[in-house]
Parts: C-alpha cells; sequence; structure tokens
C-alpha cells in the first residue's frame, strides 16, 4: 500500500460512498463532534493528513474533510495511497473508530457482500485472510471482532426487526439498550405471538392448549369487551348466535 504526500484542493475530493452508509454522519452528536473539531482546526491547524486514494476519494478523514469544507479552507495536505480494495482501505482506516452497533452491523453486511462476491468469482478479496475459511471468520478477523460478537449483532438486529414489525413502541423504546433487554423484549413478544409462557428461540415448543386455556390466552393478548367479543362471535355465527344465546340464558 504504497503512499505519498500532496497538497490538494479540497474541492477536488470525494467522500467515500461507502461511509455514509456504514458511519454516523447526521446525528446530534456526529455534528457537535464536528464543531469540537472545526475549533480545533481554526486554532491549530490540521495536524493529521487526509488518507486519498489515486481517484481523490477519501479513505480516513471524512469529518476533517467536512470541518475543512465548512471553514472555507481551500487547500489541504493528503496522503495518496493505492488501494487493492477501497472497502477494505475504508474500514482497516476505520479499525480504531469507537462505534456504536449499527456501526459495526453496517461494516458486517458490506464486507459479507464484498466476500461473497469475490467467492462466486472464484478468488478471494486481497486483503483478507486466506481461502477456505468461512465467510463469518473472515468478517470476524478483518473487523476484529469474534465470531460469536459478529453473530451476536447479526441476531440483535434479526430480533430489532421483529420487534419492530409486532410493537413499534416497544422497539423505540429498547432499540438504544443493551442486548440483555433487547433479548428479552424480544422473547416477551415472541412468547405472545406464539401463545406460550415463555419463548426459547425457533423451536419453542408450542403447547397443545384446548379450548379454555386458549381461550384465556386471547383474552390476556387482546383484552376484548364483551361488544367485541359479540361482534366477532355474530360474524362467525351470524344466523343462529342469538337465538343460542336466547335459548343459553332462558
Amino acid at each position: 500500500m504504497a503512499s505519498n504526500i500532496s497538497v490538494v484542493d479540497v474541492s477536488s475530493l470525494k467522500p467515500h460512498p461507502n461511509n455514509k452508509k456504514i458511519y454516523d454522519t447526521s446525528s446530534l452528536k456526529f455534528q457537535e463532534g464536528i464543531e469540537v473539531l472545526k475549533k480545533s482546526i481554526k486554532e491549530v491547524g490540521l495536524l493529521e493528513p487526509l488518507v486519498i486514494s489515486n481517484d481523490n476519494v477519501l479513505m480516513s478523514g471524512h469529518r476533517r474533510f467536512r470541518c475543512l469544507v465548512e471553514l472555507g479552507i481551500e487547500k489541504c495536505e493528503a496522503r495518496v495511497v493505492s488501494y487493492s480494495n477501497e472497502l477494505i482501505g475504508l474500514l482497516e482506516h476505520n479499525k480504531t473508530r469507537v462505534k456504536t452497533d449499527s456501526e459495526r452491523l453496517n461494516e458486517i453486511r458490506l464486507l459479507e457482500k464484498e466476500l461473497v462476491k469475490f467467492r462466486k468469482m472464484g478468488r478471494p478479496l486481497k486483503g483478507t485472510t486466506a481461502v477456505g475459511t468461512t465467510i463469518r471468520k473472515q468478517v470476524s478477523e478483518q473487523l476484529g471482532l469474534t465470531e460469536s460478537k459478529v453473530q451476536q449483532l447479526k441476531r440483535k438486529d434479526v430480533e430489532l426487526e421483529e420487534i419492530k414489525k409486532h410493537d413499534k413502541s416497544l422497539f423505540n423504546q429498547i432499540k438504544d439498550k443493551p442486548y440483555t433487554q433487547i433479548k428479552k423484549a424480544h422473547n416477551d413478544v415472541m412468547a405472545d405471538i406464539n401463545m406460550v409462557k415463555e419463548f426459547k428461540g425457533a423451536y419453542t415448543r408450542k403447547p397443545k392448549a384446548g379450548l379454555k386455556k386458549g381461550f384465556n390466552i386471547l383474552m390476556d393478548r387482546y383484552k376484548p369487551s364483551i361488544e367485541e367479543l359479540y361482534v366477532v362471535m355474530k360474524e362467525r355465527w351470524t344466523f343462529t348466535l342469538d337465538d343460542k344465546l336466547k335459548s343459553l340464558l332462558d
């Protein structure tokens, strides 16, 4: 990965297209960080050159680049580096960055997609580990995560999507909580949907509920009024319900 430092026009630089797909570029926390960095650049200048590819695509320094643009600085130093694969380069430059779980998951998704693409072409992706290993192992080694952590992040994403699908209010409450709380919320939602007391994953055995037990589960779940129950029953037994109820009450 050969490199050299040059002075470049800030206007000629382009953010890497995958950067905003992976990393936060719009939150309040991100913007606050930009303001702090702008103040530093105004006071002491750009201490570390940006890193760009041969065609002026940013590989490292997207936040510094944004500060330069907002401050109206026209030229800056940049280290020009040749990459065999720009996605791997982008991930490598962000390896020590403090990331949210969402950002890590975005890294996993894009890297998996890239690895699968090269595997289908019959050759390994340059910059990754040797052929013969699983995609998950390659991803974990490239991103500096354990395989179990990669799996947990992917499982967390699936569980949040299932919570969101069935209970958007709960999703908004739980989405940024620790995984243990997300897992519990997911199990509660899935237990409710599957009408079981406790959800233990995809292989949860559903008890054969009798009419009374099944009815009580549905009542606890939907909490309908007597009027709502009557409407549902009337739809099912349109012509016989009223006479049957009358005979039972007589």
